[in-house]
């Protein structure tokens, strides 16, 4: 239950924003921009985490500055970070590309060789993303951020260890191409 104080400072601020006529509230001050004068930005709460990145990703530069702006950490980081994990989902598939070139024409490697390669490839890839989550949902407890800020902030450190992750993934792949001339064909 509010206080009276907590109660009378709400009614000031909704009388000082807003008055009625004919019913319908109407905004008193003129010189705020309104929804208008924004892009328009879709809702993308409410959703699967994947849904909301995606969502992010589809709005306009102009509309993501603009949220960032109002509130740091609320829509960049979802809409970098669904780019970021189209990178490192294309980084992956790259090397499961060269894994093929390398090993799967060659007749002295055991038969399962290729197979085994690839499943703890993708077994190591889904190990990871689950330490990024958990880990990053840790930091956010470790630091104290309040409940109401975890989300954009967890959504932050995803899209730091992703990167992070993106450059480890290029720096391997960099440094099997060599092999890929010795092992595979060109």
């Amino acid at each position: 239950m509010r206080s009276g104080l907590q109660a009378a400072v709400v009614a000031v601020l909704f009388l000082s924003a807003t008055s009625c006529h004919d019913g319908q509230a109407q905004t008193i001050r003129s010189d705020l921009p309104t929804v208008a004068d924004r892009s328009p930005m879709e809702n993308c709460d409410g959703t699967t985490l994947e849904e909301k990145e995606a969502c992010y990703a589809r709005q306009p530069t102009n509309a993501i500055t603009s949220c960032e702006q109002a509130h740091l950490y609320r829509c960049e980081p979802y809409k970098k970070m669904h780019e970021a994990e189209a990178r490192l989902r294309n980084l992956e598939g790259e090397a499961d590309t060269l894994a093929d070139k390398m090993y799967g024409s060659r007749e002295m490697w055991d038969t399962e060789y290729l197979t085994d390669l690839k499943n703890s490839f993708k077994e190591a890839n889904a190990t990871w993303r689950s330490y990024r989550d958990t880990n990053c949902l840790a930091e956010q407890f470790y630091s104290g951020i309040s409940r109401n800020e975890m989300d954009d902030l967890l959504e932050a450190c995803r899209l730091r260890v992703t990167d992070q992750r993106i450059e480890e993934m290029n720096t391997l792949l960099e440094g099997l191409k060599p092999l890929h001339g010795v092992y595979g064909h060109d």
